[in-house]
């Protein structure tokens, strides 16, 4: 068996491979595709040199179809890129020839001859999800019946490829995971289904009643086109956004519309209107209304204050000192 290196030693750091426009291709096979039965297909279908896609009635779907042209040429030349990125990545750590039963971290496993898969292959990705696997087959990659790859720990079917010298079978009703990148051809027997690609740079793809996803891949960056997202809660709709630090302040759900204002640092949303800044002293204007007066147009308050003196003063019978004075 296997010794799947622990966590945070040292491994072979396996890194993602470009797959260029072979990427919108759930089938790209160089000679022929040839299909028996129902399949479904996420993506494209395309062939190059060749042309011939037989069976083609019986399919579903989701792309587009390049027979020969100028499509399906681009996407053997990128396929080709990807298979010699894949081939040279090292350090590789070496493979049993038997893959069932094992748990497998995110690295390049070489085996110079041919790689079997019979039962359930793990890939642990550690809840890294920056994990890939680079599985690389000096001939063959043949699975048994009912094999199944089993991701955990956030793994990624976008992260899994399988670097083919030869050809590859996927055997009945097995539950295959990853990008199949043989240099030869690609057998997919019948009820096999695929959370990948199949693509053969010369040979044939064969298939028989199957299903082929295509794996929902993590898209590079957000929609802030250099914020931190559709404000959320950093800095707007795109970085510094409109005049400053994002439409209101910190974004659409940060500082919101209006919390910092939506120009510059914030003047025409919630500091519009000026605030106080030193305390008053003596009596406040409290309106527009201006301070009460008498029907006289003598201030209430001094009215008020004359009343009280000379009710003082006629406590202490002194009425005529007080008004005189």
């Amino acid at each position: 068996m296997l010794t799947v290196p622990f966590a945070g030693t040292a491994q072979a750091a396996a890194t993602e491979i470009p797959l260029g426009t072979a990427a919108d291709f759930s089938v790209l096979a160089g000679s022929t595709v040839t299909n028996t039965g129902t399949t479904t297909v996420a993506g494209s279908v395309g062939v190059h040199p060749g042309t011939a896609i037989t069976g083609q009635n019986t399919m579903v779907i989701g792309g587009t179809v390049h027979s020969g042209d100028a499509v399906a040429l681009q996407a053997q030349t990128d396929l080709t890129t990807a298979y010699g990125n894949a081939a040279g990545q090292t350090p590789p750590i070496a493979a049993d020839p038997e893959l069932g039963g094992e748990t497998l971290v995110g690295g390049v496993y070489n085996r110079a001859a041919a790689m079997a898969l019979n039962g359930v292959l793990t890939l642990d990705g550690q809840n890294d999800p920056d994990s890939v696997w680079v599985f690389q087959a000096g001939t063959t990659l043949i699975t048994g019946s009912a094999a199944s790859v089993v991701l955990i720990n956030g793994a990624d079917p976008c992260n899994v490829y399988w670097q083919v010298g030869s050809s590859a079978t996927i055997g009945t009703t097995t539950a295959f995971v990853g990008n199949i990148m043989a240099d030869q051809s690609i057998a997919m027997q019948t009820g096999a289904t695929l959370q990948g690609r199949a693509l053969a740079r010369i040979g044939a793809v064969t298939l028989d009643n199957n299903v082929i996803t295509n794996p929902i891949c993590r898209a590079g960056g957000g929609d802030g086109g250099g914020g931190n997202g559709d404000g959320g809660g950093g800095n707007g709709d795109g970085g510094n956004g409109d005049g400053g630090n994002g439409d209101g302040g910190n974004g659409d759900g940060g500082n919101g519309d209006g919390g910092n204002g939506s120009s510059g640092d914030g003047s025409s949303g919630g500091n519009d209107t000026p605030q106080i800044t030193t305390p008053p002293s003596g009596s406040v204007d409290t309106g527009d209304a201006g301070p009460a007066v008498s029907a006289g147009g003598v201030p209430a308050p001094l009215l008020l204050g004359q009343a009280l003196s000379i009710a003082g003063c006629l406590s202490l019978a002194a009425t005529r000192r007080c008004l005189q004075a």
